[in-house]
């Protein structure tokens, strides 16, 4: 696929096995005037230590100069090409949405401007500026939402070991994007990839995320763990879910 002259594709630092779909992709994308791409953006695990070459797919946000039906019908045509390939619906904004947005989402920008290759245009999400109490604010609703999720798929699921320990790791997952911002908070630091982030939490909330680093691996590994294990590590995922509440609730008082 040709690119139009000055429409240059960067893709160091993006692992080799996800480089072909996302050149070709980017090349659909920018040919001709259809889309209007200010700038395209590879994001998500694919960048971290928790690659797994030929598994992980490749999250993308694409920057417009304005979102119209024409520019989303062009977008939407890519969707079976692409899907088969790893690649995610990308995210799509225009610059202005971006900084509107800033104190609503402050918890995924924050991930998206601290985990990031930008592969076309300029660097629209290094620069972003988060502030501090929205992020807190954020952090505690999604923390207390989580909690209630916790309860209620363990009790529509403890008697299923699949999916049990389906939704024990993808409680994990979740967490994830939380901890990062925990982090922040309490250092000002903004850590890359699952252990580096359950280190840095650990270490900058002084507690222990045993039941978390559990979790990792089990996913890591795929194993099927048996269930009075999962039902214990449920135990001391709850536990540490209310502590980690109660922490940012005090942190606003």
């Amino acid at each position: 696929m040709q690119v139009a002259p000055g429409r240059s594709i960067r893709v160091d630092g993006i692992p080799e096995d996800v480089r072909p779909a996302i050149l070709s992709f980017a090349g659909d994308v920018l040919q001709g005037e259809h889309v209007g791409v200010a700038s395209l953006h590879v994001t998500g695990s694919v960048l971290t230590e928790d690659h797994v070459p030929g598994r992980t797919g490749v999250e993308l946000v694409l920057v417009l100069e304005s979102v119209d039906p024409g520019a989303l019908e062009r977008l939407a045509s890519l969707g079976t090409k692409y899907g088969s390939r790893r690649l995610a619906v990308p995210l799509v904004f225009t610059r202005d949405e971006i900084a509107r947005a800033l104190d609503a989402f402050p918890i995924e920008f924050l991930n998206l401007g601290s985990n990031h290759r930008t592969i076309h245009g300029d660097d629209d999400l290094s620069s972003l500026r988060i502030d501090r109490e929205p992020l807190r604010l954020q952090v505690e609703r999604e923390l207390r939402a989580y909690v209630q999720q916790l309860r209620q798929r363990y009790l529509s699921d403890r008697s299923d070991r699949a999916l049990l320990q389906g939704m024990l790791v993808a409680a994990f997952e979740a967490y994830l994007p939380v901890l990062r911002a925990l982090v922040h908070l309490e250092t000002g630091t903004t850590p890359r990839g699952s252990v580096p982030t359950l280190r840095a939490a650990e270490s900058a909330l002084a507690t222990s995320l045993g039941p978390l680093k559990d979790l990792w691996g089990i996913a890591r590994s795929g194993r099927r763990a048996p269930v009075p294990e999962l039902l214990e590590i449920f135990q001391a995922f709850h536990v540490l879910a209310e502590w980690l509440v109660v922490r940012v609730d005090r942190d606003a008082r």
